[in-house]
């Protein structure tokens, strides 16, 4: 008797689903991360609710969904390119708020290999600026 397309489908997934459990278990361990998945480290009367707790719950968050949002393909490097060289400071804006979304840009370029050297950063940064 052979299996059925659905058997063959649920056990796929299964296996699927098992992968990427592991994988996933497996980097958070490497980074010191996963007792804040699996609590086995912690004992009953142990407060999840305080600063250090959060801090790590952050981090474990950031581990696993960081493969989704940083993503180095040459689209996404293409992308943001394009969103710092049409960066444009806004008429009466402050300077303060045009660098802070200038150096997130920066940092999302970093975050998908490309580098920025200070003369590129300098230039792109007086080219956005406003004639006031």
């Amino acid at each position: 008797m052979s299996p059925s397309y659905a058997d063959t489908t649920d056990k796929l997934a299964e296996d699927v689903y098992f992968y990427l459990d592991f994988n996933m278990r497996m980097k958070l361990a490497r980074k010191g991360l996963l007792p804040q998945v699996t609590k086995l480290e912690f004992d009953q009367v142990s407060d999840c609710s305080t600063a250090e707790w959060k801090s790590m719950l952050l981090k474990v968050h950031c581990v696993i969904t960081g493969d989704h949002f940083n993503k180095k393909t040459p689209k996404e490097g293409l992308l943001v390119t394009k969103q710092l060289h049409s960066l444009k400071m806004k008429p009466g804006s402050k300077f303060a708020v045009h660098v802070n979304i200038f150096k997130e840009l920066g940092q999302q370029m970093e975050s998908i290999g490309e580098s920025l050297d200070e003369t590129r950063q300098l230039v792109l940064l007086l080219g956005s600026l406003t004639d006031e």
